[in-house]
């Protein structure tokens, strides 16, 4: 995206900015008790039955975002004690949409059969044209699309930059929805301007997620998952925690 479009990153470095001025300017800012609740609109794009996912798989990935976000998935127990004092609900809640944008009355899934597949993250499934299916106003919807894609990537999801995108939302691969839902709620993370822990510096551990809670990590982990607190050293300056 940034190579199509040389202003895409300035903006986002303005509304990093401006995220982090506000936080400075609000120390004592508490949640309100009211949840944000986001209208989903679920985009279901397929070539043969087994990618035509069900509904309640779809509802089941709405719930383990709603319990991830929410913080009341069954494995919050196994937070690390470093980060007991400071985990907490992110106020924010998912909601299948009730009226589409002419108003009438949907249960938030549309569906396509298309041969346009498996995609990849030029966003053609973005689009009824090049195989997909048309974003909802993103003004007024949250955006996730689901569909085969293509080996190697899970999902991805496009980050905010200030001015509204017939892109943005949500992209997760078929097999991986449902409960264990841990994509959708790691590419929503980037929706809401998360990054990744390791900085995406190629593994220098120079880069940051520019969140407070971790010490910076050189790269991704994978397969097997160490076990907490693994820390290895990539110089004698830069101590490393793998998460």
């Amino acid at each position: 995206m940034i190579k199509k479009d040389p202003g895409l990153e300035k903006r986002m470095q303005d509304i990093e900015l401006q995220m982090q001025k506000w936080v400075e300017q609000s120390p004592n800012y508490r949640q309100s008790a009211v949840p944000d609740v986001l209208p989903v609109v679920v985009h279901v794009l397929y070539a043969n039955s087994a990618e035509n996912v069900s509904d309640q798989a779809i509802y089941n990935t709405i719930q383990a975002l709603n319990e991830d976000y929410g913080r009341t998935a069954p494995d919050t127990g196994l937070t690390p004690a470093v980060w007991k004092p400071i985990a907490a609900s992110t106020n924010i809640q998912f909601c299948l949409a009730q009226r589409d944008p002419n108003g009438a009355v949907t249960n938030g899934i549309e569906r396509r059969q298309t041969s346009a597949g498996p995609f990849n993250v030029d966003d053609l499934c973005k689009f009824y044209g090049t195989g997909g299916l048309d974003a909802w106003d993103v003004t007024k919807y949250f955006n996730l699309w689901i569909c085969d894609l293509v080996s190697g990537l899970g999902g991805y999801g496009e980050f905010p930059t200030g001015n509204y995108s017939n892109t943005f939302g949500n992209v997760t691969d078929y097999t991986l929805i449902g409960l264990t839902g841990w994509v959708a709620t790691h590419e929503c993370g980037h929706c809401f301007n998360l990054r990744h822990i390791w900085g995406d510096d190629g593994g220098s551990c120079s880069g940051s997620d520019n969140v407070g809670d971790t010490p910076n990590q050189a790269d991704a982990t994978s397969s097997p998952c160490p076990t907490f607190p693994y820390t290895i050293t990539v110089s004698r300056m830069h101590p490393v925690l793998c998460l």
